[in-house]
């Protein structure tokens, strides 16, 4: 049985991320949980978003909502300078409302990091995660290439525009 359990495994390189500090969105559950405590096994500082509360592996938490604009803004102004990478791990399933996926998936990770950019150190590191249900990418192609430039007032249109339902 192959080894699925990265945070519990025993990394040769010691504190490789000794001195760096790391914001792991969706840090509460999860790969984004898996992320924050192995960052925390190498040696890094850890700023946790999420929308619960968690004080598993992170230093400071900041809890925000992803699907709204002005809270991104205010978390963005509320966190410190000089970070050395964002894990963009937050995410909704496709089980959720579309529009809601939409904002907080694409629209609202992309915002944040956007802003996040005047924060960063020379040499930082994005990481973006999505999951298994882009896998149809392709077939999305279209609609993928036209969220380029979306924005959360936009994205009701762009639903209608694609023929997205946020019916299951």
């Amino acid at each position: 049985m192959q080894d699925t359990d990265w945070a519990s495994r025993d990394w040769t390189y010691g504190k490789i991320l000794r001195d760096k500090t790391i914001v792991v969105t969706g840090c509460s559950s999860g790969i984004g949980r898996d992320t924050a405590k192995l960052i925390k096994q190498l040696g890094g500082d850890v700023i946790g978003v999420d929308r619960n509360k968690t004080e598993d592996y992170v230093d400071e938490l900041y809890l925000a909502d992803l699907s709204d604009r002005r809270t991104i803004k205010a978390l963005v102004n509320a966190l410190p300078g000089r970070i050395d990478g964002i894990a963009n791990i937050a995410g909704l399933p496709p089980t959720a409302p579309a529009d809601l996926v939409i904002k907080v998936n694409l629209v609202g990770l992309k915002y944040f990091t956007e802003l996040m950019v005047s924060k960063l150190n020379d040499n930082a590191s994005i990481v973006n995660l999505a999951s298994l249900a882009g896998f149809g990418w392709p077939d999305a192609l279209e609609a993928i290439k036209a969220s380029e430039h979306l924005a959360f007032e936009d994205v009701e249109r762009f639903m209608h525009d694609h023929k997205i339902s946020n019916e299951g």
